[in-house]
């Protein structure tokens, strides 16, 4: 009888830990679903909106992010992730269309998504950010009290303006920060 018990007690612990080991060995491919940009589309984009790529290294290899907008004089610089299913420049034809004038756009894929080599986790994003963020001020001229986050993944544990107010939000949120910042 104490070999049955033990044979059982063996078989729900392999039963259990099996999935489990599974499910966290993929969890990067259950959270993320990168995607290339097709042929043509860096191009068209920067036709389409006068922007300018931005391209740099990190662990990950070569990376790269887009700024649109207004490029010479911005009285601020947003940021904005892509994201699980999404790549950075999905997002420029809104900025196109609802963004102010005056304000300049940095687009930021994540490793492995758009032309970005490496593989998402957490911590490769905010290194990416960390990257980029400063090469988008110095091209910009825009100073930390002037940028600006919106679905900036973890970009508050590790950016040095942290003090700045950071948000999480979807399109119609951008769209309120605004009209509600408006003077």
């Amino acid at each position: 009888m104490r070999k049955l018990l033990v044979r059982v007690f063996v078989f729900l612990l392999l039963a259990t830990l099996v999935p489990l080991g599974f499910l966290v060995g993929c969890q990067s491919k259950l959270i993320y679903f990168p995607r290339p940009y097709p042929a043509g589309e860096v191009g068209d984009w920067a036709r389409r909106t006068g922007g300018k790529a931005i391209d740099y290294r990190t662990s990950q290899g070569a990376q790269r992010a887009f700024l649109q907008g207004n490029l010479k004089s911005p009285v601020n610089l947003w940021i904005v992730c892509g994201g699980n299913g999404t790549v950075a420049l999905d997002w420029s034809d809104w900025i196109s269309a609802h963004a102010p004038t005056e304000d300049a756009w940095l687009l930021v894929d994540f490793p492995g998504y758009g032309d970005c080599q490496g593989a998402p986790t957490p911590g490769r994003i905010r290194e990416s950010l960390a990257k980029c963020v400063p090469l988008a001020m110095a091209e910009t001229g825009v100073n930390a009290e002037r940028l600006r986050f919106f679905r900036a993944v973890n970009a508050e544990q590790t950016n040095p303006y942290r003090r700045l107010l950071i948000h999480h939000c979807n399109r119609v949120a951008i769209r309120n920060a605004y009209a509600k910042a408006a003077p």
